[in-house]
């Protein structure tokens, strides 16, 4: 099994699904005594507690190369956690693109706003430090700023006695769903579209080369 250089943060984040989901679990389970049996019990009990499929994924990504080294070093004989996975957790939610009068609102109320997020105003690019913000950082201003929006919206709602037009939940995928729509909207070319996105470098998801991107694709032009 290859090994592979492993980023401080990424070892972080393997270290801490350990230490959280799996030391006191299955953890306790001596190798040579594992069982396909315990991670699929392990996994259905996760599935159970309304974790995603994607986290669920993640721990199988942590326990199989675990199992595959143990059956190259002739510790076991077969990796038991291999073909397990299935379709345990929740669904990944659908993500949805802003209408264009959501997309005009909240544009406008950035723009308006004397709401700082990381020592900045308006549009962010980057952090303090100069360094590009990771998408979760993204995702956290975004969070930050739809909050913002939704409490002065439901503040000048009670005002008028109205009920307050809020915005949804926002991620950097979103933003990505509402950039095709758009395009979409404006009748641009599918190659085109697929130029803008990125697609070749997206890895087929949403907006691959394929079928399946040409699909999607169709999909935001019909919307």
């Amino acid at each position: 099994m290859a090994i592979k250089n492993i980023k401080e943060r990424t070892k972080k984040n393997y270290i801490r699904m350990w230490d959280y989901r799996i030391r006191n679990t299955l953890g306790n389970i001596r190798v040579v005594n594992f069982k396909t049996s315990h991670v699929r019990t392990f996994f259905s009990s996760l599935s159970d507690e309304g974790l995603a499929h994607s986290t669920i994924k993640g721990l199988y990504g942590l326990l199989n190369p675990s199992f595959e080294l143990a059956v190259e070093d002739g510790i076991i004989r077969k990796n038991p956690v291999t073909g397990t996975l299935g379709d345990y957790g929740a669904p990944a939610k659908e993500k949805e693109a802003l209408t264009l009068a959501q997309q005009e609102k909240l544009l406008k109320f950035v723009e308006q706003s004397n709401v700082e997020i990381g020592g900045r105003s308006g549009f962010i690019f980057n952090t303090k430090h100069g360094r590009p913000i990771m998408p979760a950082g993204v995702n956290s201003f975004l969070k930050n700023i739809v909050n913002a929006y939704n409490k002065k919206e439901s503040k000048l709602a009670e005002e008028e006695k109205r009920e307050p037009e809020l915005m949804p939940p926002i991620s950097s995928h979103t933003l990505r769903h509402t950039g095709c729509t758009r395009l979409g909207e404006n009748n641009v070319n599918p190659k085109v579209m697929q130029y803008v996105m990125g697609c070749w470098m997206s890895g087929g998801h949403p907006f691959s080369t394929d079928h399946s991107g040409a699909k999607n694709i169709q999909m935001h032009r019909s919307q």
